[in-house]
């Protein structure tokens, strides 16, 4: 039996801050928001019958939306706009509930 020395192997690449996509992709899932329902969307979306948690849920989703975002560039038929659009609803709804639960625990910090 042999043991692996490289941690690195074992640590997921940290997903892109930025993302750059068309405007009507962005204009899209930004309309999509309200619609937004995780209890309802989150599982179907990233294909588990139970939610992990919120750091692998985003990681699943950003590497959801870069695949789709591959598939969008590369011209394939495989790509599926309706796919790609509720991935971006998705983080997008995450990075505001991320951004308000940071905003919450600094306001409990202030106090």
């Amino acid at each position: 039996m042999s043991f692996m020395n490289d941690p690195k192997i074992f640590t997921f690449p940290q997903p892109q801050q930025r993302l750059k996509r068309p405007a009507p992709l962005i204009r899209a899932a930004r309309s999509g928001q309200s619609g937004w329902n995780p209890s309802r969307d989150l599982a179907r979306l990233i294909g588990r019958d139970e939610l992990p948690s919120p750091h692998i849920v985003s990681r699943l989703l950003h590497s959801a939306e870069q695949a789709c975002e591959d598939a969008r560039r590369a011209g394939r038929a495989d790509y599926d706009v309706h796919r790609h659009i509720m991935l971006l609803i998705a983080l997008l709804a995450e990075l505001t509930a991320v951004q308000g639960s940071a905003r919450a625990q600094q306001s409990r910090g202030a106090r």
